[in-house]
């Protein structure tokens, strides 16, 4: 089951996860609320980032009291690795960056193909994808490659994180001196059309 994780939902989280357990829902992925230019006037549902960086000790206790795999989506990723912790916590609960364009890929309601159900612009129609255009197409690629950062180079969590997530210019983390990075590609106008 997926959560829209905001200001307004943030404490109900014990709560969700043991009605999931009493209902056998064995995963609840936690979808971190973001800003768009749709809810732009829903500032105060953002997180702070107290909150996102509490998400780990509660990811913690929610698998131990309800029996449910807690997940976070890529745009936690930051927030979480900061606290330097332990890369298999992050692996249990399968806290992973963005793994748009290569794991998967959103298609709008009008068959319109995006990295990622977040990224603003569409990057072509759905009858132009193929496998080949998904694994080697220039749109795709871009949007993959923007994880390849200087930053991001010597970091112990690069296999996981993926460089963040690419919506918005959310920032990845680079824990070796605790400090946040604007992510290349954050910028929907690089991204190239799928052709």
């Amino acid at each position: 089951m997926n959560v829209l994780v905001s200001t307004r939902t943030y404490d109900d989280l014990p709560r969700i996860a043991k009605w999931c357990a009493r209902h056998k829902v064995s995963r609840l992925l936690f979808l971190k609320f973001k800003l768009t230019e749709n809810n732009r006037t829903c500032g105060a549902m953002v997180l702070s980032r107290e909150q996102e960086r509490g998400l780990l000790p509660i990811l913690r206790r929610l698998a131990r009291s309800s029996g449910v795999l807690p997940m976070l989506d890529c745009s936690f990723f930051p927030a979480l690795a900061v606290d330097r912790p332990r890369k298999r916590d992050l692996e249990r609960f399968d806290v992973n960056g963005c793994q748009g364009a290569g794991a998967y890929l959103a298609v709008t309601v009008d068959g319109m193909v995006k990295p990622c159900s977040f990224w603003p612009e569409p990057l072509g129609g759905l009858e132009l994808l193929t496998r080949e255009a998904w694994v080697h197409a220039d749109a795709f690629r871009a949007f993959r490659a923007a994880s390849q950062s200087a930053q991001c180079r010597g970091c112990r969590y690069r296999d996981l994180c993926r460089g963040g997530c690419r919506v918005g210019g959310i920032p990845c983390c680079h824990p070796e001196d605790d400090q946040r990075v604007a992510v290349p590609g954050g910028d929907s106008a690089t991204a190239p059309a799928l052709r």
